[in-house]
């Protein structure tokens, strides 16, 4: 006869308590292990919206103060994230560290989960109290978000492999980018899975072109120079200098002063009233896709792509950077188009290929709707999420 599985305890430690894509996926998998038998905890660092939604879905947190192990490139001690700052940030980790260590030591849990590489002490303090360790990683740090590790790229490639008893990374990409060769054996790929039953339900956006035949370009996410948006703007300068009147709607907020270079560069390429900055959108973000024509995703590296995802469930259809994950979701030609990322001469040809042949236009975002909604459903991302777990906890490594 068989037996339920038991219960399993995770200690989910979160680099962030804001809602941005990491955070949104770690939101979806701990609502998500209940019904694997699987109740999870979250470390945050501070208070913030992720930890409300957390306590709307009845689970709890704690606010442990721990900060990142990255810093910019600049110099400059004004920044909390400059190289200035590791010896702060080296007593807050510590600090936290000693917490997360007596939760562990005071609950029974099986499992300590780290959301991202950019925060150190969900390993630090599984190490330390003997329990096993999943790291997941999610982004490119030195690549693709321009940071660079305190200890130096080699000391935290050594904890990575070290303290690691799985190392989950969202894209083949990022795998091959990221886990020292010395622990892939313990590495795999495991895609978001940001697509629920909302998504799932919600009839695709019917296909649309402005009447005045202005159509709506759209770029969503995080305004940040690894994103890419500069791509975005100067390709818009050249479809209005081929007669094409596209507007581009900027879905995102970022740093002011970021956001004053990029309403400067589309004042010098004369098309400051065709970018419209639309600020950060928390409601419904299908109804952000159904207002769009084509999405496009211009980021550097893209670790996953959760926005061409969600708009491709749309049936919106994408051009994206050929650049990290991005061609592990868009198959160009097929479920989207691709360009070289920097080549703004290209992805202006790819969005004009697309808006000059609605029925091509159609037939992509046809598959690319059928293709990511196949692949990228929540239950599938936190069954294999919860199935790893208990494989870790009932066969740690050495």
């Amino acid at each position: 006869m068989s037996t339920a599985p038991q219960p399993l305890r995770v200690l989910a430690v979160s680099h962030s308590s804001g809602l941005m894509g990491a955070e949104r996926s770690l939101l979806d998998l701990v609502t998500g292990l209940p019904e694997h038998g699987i109740e999870a905890d979250v470390a945050l660092p501070t208070r913030g919206p992720l930890q409300d939604r957390l306590a709307e879905a009845g689970l709890r947190s704690h606010v442990t103060g721990h900060d990142s192990w990255c810093h910019t490139r600049t110099w400059l001690p004004t920044r909390l994230t400059s190289f200035w700052y590791a010896p702060v940030r080296r007593v807050r980790n510590g600090s936290a560290t000693r917490h997360l260590r007596r939760l562990l030591a005071n609950q029974p849990f099986d499992l300590v989960y780290s959301n991202s590489l950019v925060v150190p002490t969900g390993a630090y303090a599984a190490r330390g109290a003997g329990v096993p360790h999943v790291w997941h990683v999610r982004e490119l740090v030195e690549g693709g978000l321009g940071l660079r590790f305190d200890v130096g790229r080699a000391r935290a490639m050594q904890l990575l492999s070290e303290a690691s008893d799985r190392i989950v990374c969202n894209s083949r990409a990022i795998l091959e980018a990221t886990v020292p060769s010395a622990a892939r054996d313990r590495a795999t790929v495991v895609y978001n899975g940001p697509l629920d039953d909302d998504w799932t339900r919600s009839a695709p956006a019917t296909p649309r072109v402005a009447d005045d035949g202005a159509p709506r370009l759209g770029i969503v996410g995080a305004v940040a120079p690894h994103k890419g948006l500069e791509d975005a703007i100067r390709a818009l300068g050249v479809l209005h200098g081929r007669g094409i009147a596209a507007r581009l709607h900027v879905v995102g907020d970022g740093r002011p002063a970021y956001l004053r270079e990029l309403k400067t560069l589309a004042g010098k390429l004369s098309i400051r009233d065709a970018v419209h900055w639309r600020g950060r959108v928390d409601g419904n973000m299908q109804s952000v896709y159904s207002s769009l024509d084509v999405v496009v995703v211009c980021t550097r590296f893209e670790a996953f792509g959760r926005v061409a995802v969600e708009a491709m469930a749309m049936g919106r259809p994408v051009v994206g950077a050929a650049a990290g994950g991005l061609p592990e979701i868009v198959t160009h030609g097929e479920t989207g188009l691709l360009y070289e990322p920097g080549n703004v001469d290209q992805l202006a040809d790819r969005i004009a290929e697309l808006l000059g042949d609605p029925d091509r236009r159609r037939t992509i975002a046809d598959r690319g709707r059928a293709d990511v909604l196949e692949r990228f459903g929540r239950d599938r991302y936190v069954a294999e999420m919860a199935a790893l777990f208990r494989q870790v906890v009932e066969r740690p490594a050495t």
